[in-house]
């Protein structure tokens, strides 16, 4: 935990009210650096959709490990962040407390109340429209992968055991019909 992070049970009244401010202009910086990390990703993910149709698996590759980078940056911003929140629960006697942002804004004064409301609403906007476009991205990956399986089933000649479902409810493995197909007409 950073120094100034450890003093504010110390402070005088006249100092502490500085230390609000520069503490929660740092928790604002976070959670704004969080947030771009997470417009980035949202933009990955939408080149991800795009590559997993039509583009090449390197640049898909590309994508994702630009994608996994941002998330570790992520996490070590979270740490940062679950600090300031911590010392932040140490000041209101909160301590063991884990302060969510609703929490955070409650205790903050008027403008940095403000500030964090609206870094708040753009966070959770940008991390709903990226679980909704990871839903999309995992059933184009599905569908990729079962149009992979029929293809190799049409080339080699296997059939593949696929699980389905008989009349009774139970499951019952079923093999897939093989299609041949004359290469020379």
């Amino acid at each position: 935990m950073t120094l100034w992070l450890k003093e504010p049970a110390s402070l005088t009244e006249n100092n502490l009210g500085r230390w609000m401010m520069k503490f929660f202009s740092g928790l604002l910086s976070i959670l704004e650096e969080q947030t771009r990390c997470y417009e980035r990703i949202y933009q990955f993910k939408e080149a991800e959709q795009r590559l997993v149709v039509t583009g090449p698996p390197e640049a898909l590759q590309r994508n994702t490990e630009e994608i996994n980078s941002l998330t570790l940056m992520i996490r070590s911003l979270e740490k940062a962040r679950q600090e300031i929140t911590e010392a932040l629960a140490e000041q209101f006697q909160m301590a063991g407390q884990t302060l969510n942002l609703e929490q955070v804004i409650g205790l903050a004064d008027e403008e940095s109340a403000k500030q964090l409301r609206k870094i708040a609403d753009r966070l959770v906007a940008v991390l709903n429209r990226t679980s909704r476009i990871n839903e999309d991205n995992a059933f184009l990956i599905r569908r990729s992968l079962d149009i992979i399986d029929r293809s190799l089933e049409v080339l080699t000649g296997l059939s593949v055991q696929r699980e389905t479902y008989g009349h009774d409810g139970r499951p019952e493995q079923k093999s897939a019909a093989t299609l041949v197909v004359d290469h020379r007409a």
